[in-house]
Order: structure tokens, then sequence, then C-alpha cells
């Protein structure tokens, strides 16, 4: 659309086109922010299931670290050097 001068006669179609286009401008305006909003709900969302998925990993590890934990005691009480595959198994 050619920018119109000041003082300028419209014709009815050519305002009824400017009307048309700022309310198709408005519209998209309003759409992308409910997209933003829900592009943002959506991070929380994603956020808290990410720390409900935590919990379940840690109890699982953690009773693999406990016995990683014996296993490196029982090496130093001992006083024996632990094998290479303990600390690669560890290093995983």
């Amino acid at each position: 659309m050619a920018l119109i001068e000041p003082g300028a006669q419209l014709t009815p179609r050519e305002f009824q086109q400017m009307e048309y286009e700022e309310r198709l401008w408005d519209k998209q305006a309003k759409f992308n922010l409910e997209v933003k909003k829900l592009e943002l709900e959506v991070a929380k969302i994603d956020t808290r299931w990410g720390a409900i998925f935590k919990i379940p990993t840690l109890i699982i590890k953690l009773p693999v670290y406990i016995l990683l934990a014996l296993g490196f005691i029982i090496y130093t009480v001992t006083k024996k050097e632990p094998p290479d595959k303990f600390w690669d198994f560890i290093n995983k």
C-alpha cells in the first residue's frame, strides 16, 4: 500500500482496505501475544516435569552410589588399589 500524503482524500475502497489491514494487524498482534503466553506456560510445565523426573533417577542412583562407596571402603580398609575398571565405571 502506498503512503498517503497529508490532506489527500481516500476513496471508499482505499479507506476500507486501510481498515481491513489495521484489523488484520491487530488480530496478528493478539495472536502473537497468545502464542507467547502459551509458550511460557509450556516452558513452566516442562520445568516442573523435569524436576519431577529427577527424583526417580536419584532414587535409582542412590543404591548404586552406596554400593560403590562400600566397595571403595573395602579397598581402602584392605589397603589395596581399586582396579582400573572400578574407576572407569565411576567416571561413566
